[in-house]
C-alpha cells in the first residue's frame, strides 16, 4: 500500500468521526450556548476516536506526517470551529435585534405622525365641546325651573320640557365622550385585581341591566388572577363601554358571558384581528391577562367590523349613541400598553377581548 494510499483511507476514518460529532457539536452550541466546555470535550473526542481508529494503519508504516497531521486537526478543530460557529451565531443575533429595533423605530415615527397631525383636532375638539356644555347646562336649568313653576295640569308642555331634557342629557353625554375622547391624561398605575374592576363596571351598569330584565349575566372569572398593572378607572371606562354595547345589541333576552384569565401569548403577525395594532406592547410568550365580554346579540357585519374603532361611527345612532366609545376605549388600552380585538357574526353575537400586562410584566 503506498503513502497515498494511506492518507486517503486515515484522513477518511478520521473525517467520518469529525463530520458526526462536528455536526453533533453545531447542534448543541446552537441550542445549547453556555455548554462551550461539553462542545470543546466533544471536538476532543471526535478526533481521538479518528485517531484511535487509524491506529492500525500507523503501527503498518512509520506515518509521522500523518500522525502529525492527526495531532493538528483536533488542536486546529477545537480553536476555530467554536469561534466560527459563535461569529456566525452572534451575528445572527445581530441582525435580528437590528431588525427588531428598526421595526419599532419606524412604527413609533409612523406614531408621531399621527399625533403630529391629531394634535390640532383635538384641541379644536375639546375647546367646542367646552364651549357647547356650558349653555346646555344653563339651557337644562331653565328646563328644570319651567317644570317647577309651571301647572301640571299642561301635560303637553311637560312632555315637551321632557323631551328637550332627554335630548340635553344626549347631547351632554356626547360631549362628555369628545372630552375622554380628546383628552390625553397621566395614567395612575397601580397593581389591581382585574375581577375587582369587572366587579364595579357591573355595579355601574346595574340600573340599565335591571330595565332589561331579559338579560342574564354569566361570570366564568379566574380566580387568584395575577395582578394587571393598570389605571382602575380608566380601565373601569373600558369595561362599562364594552357591557354598554353588549346591552344595546341584544334585542330581546340573552346573555352576556363575563370571563377572566392569564395566558401566555403566542407569537402573533403583525397585521392582526380587529384593533390589534401593528408592533403590539407584548413580547412573544409573555404572560398577560385577559378579560372577554361575550354577548349573543346582533352581531356585527363584517363591513362594520372594519370600521367599529372609527370615532363617530355607530349603528345606534336614533338610541342616542355618539359613537365614542369604542374609540376611547381603544385609546385607554393603547395607553396601558394593551391590546383590544372584536370578533363578531351577524345573527350570533360579538366577543371583545382585551389583553393587559401583569404586574411586573
Amino acid at each position: 500500500m503506498t503513502f497515498a494510499e494511506y492518507c486517503i483511507i486515515f484522513l477518511e476514518s478520521v473525517g467520518d468521526w469529525r463530520v458526526i460529532f462536528w455536526l453533533i457539536c453545531i447542534a448543541i452550541f446552537a441550542l445549547f450556548r453556555k455548554w462551550y466546555l461539553v462542545l470543546l470535550v466533544l471536538f476532543v473526542l471526535s478526533n481521538l476516536l479518528g485517531i484511535i481508529f487509524a491506529s492500525k494503519l500507523l503501527t503498518e508504516y512509520k506515518g509521522y506526517l500523518i500522525l502529525s497531521l492527526a495531532l493538528f486537526l483536533p488542536v486546529f478543530s477545537i480553536i476555530i470551529c467554536p469561534v466560527v460557529a459563535h461569529h456566525l451565531f452572534t451575528e445572527k443575533e445581530k441582525a435580528s435585534k437590528l431588525e427588531k429595533t428598526s421595526r419599532e423605530m419606524k412604527e413609533l415615527q409612523e406614531m408621531l405622525i399621527q399625533a403630529e397631525k391629531a394634535s390640532p383636532l383635538v384641541q379644536i375638539v375639546s375647546g367646542i365641546a367646552h364651549e357647547i356644555k356650558n349653555p346646555l347646562g344653563t339651557i337644562l336649568q331653565g328646563v328644570n325651573y319651567l317644570e317647577k313653576k309651571l301647572p301640571h295640569q299642561q301635560k303637553d308642555v311637560f312632555e315637551v320640557l321632557s323631551m328637550i331634557k332627554n335630548n340635553i342629557n344626549r347631547a351632554d353625554n356626547v360631549i362628555i365622550s369628545l372630552l375622554d375622547f380628546s383628552r390625553h391624561t397621566d395614567l395612575v398605575l397601580q397593581p389591581e385585581d382585574i375581577n375587582s374592576i369587572l366587579e364595579s363596571s357591573l355595579g355601574l351598569v346595574k340600573q340599565r341591566l335591571k330595565s332589561r330584565g331579559d338579560i342574564q349575566i354569566i361570570k366564568e372569572t379566574k380566580k387568584d388572577i395575577p395582578k394587571v398593572l393598570v389605571d382602575k378607572n380608566k380601565i373601569e371606562q373600558v369595561f362599562i363601554n364594552i357591557l354598554l354595547n353588549a346591552i344595546q345589541a341584544i334585542p330581546q333576552e340573552g346573555k352576556i358571558f363575563i370571563r377572566s384569565y392569564d395566558k401566555q401569548l403566542e407569537i402573533v403577525k403583525d397585521d392582526g384581528p380587529i384593533g390589534r395594532r401593528k408592533g403590539d406592547f407584548f413580547s412573544p410568550g409573555e404572560r398577560t391577562v385577559i378579560v372577554e365580554i361575550e354577548d349573543t346579540g346582533m352581531g356585527i357585519s363584517e363591513e362594520n367590523l372594519k370600521k367599529i374603532f372609527h370615532p363617530f361611527f355607530t349603528t345606534k345612532r336614533k338610541d342616542g349613541g355618539s359613537g365614542l366609545g369604542l374609540s376611547v376605549s381603544q385609546s385607554i388600552v393603547s395607553m396601558h400598553r394593551g391590546l383590544i380585538d372584536i370578533k363578531s357574526q351577524v345573527g350570533k353575537g360579538t366577543k371583545v377581548m382585551v389583553t393587559l400586562k401583569i404586574t411586573g410584566g
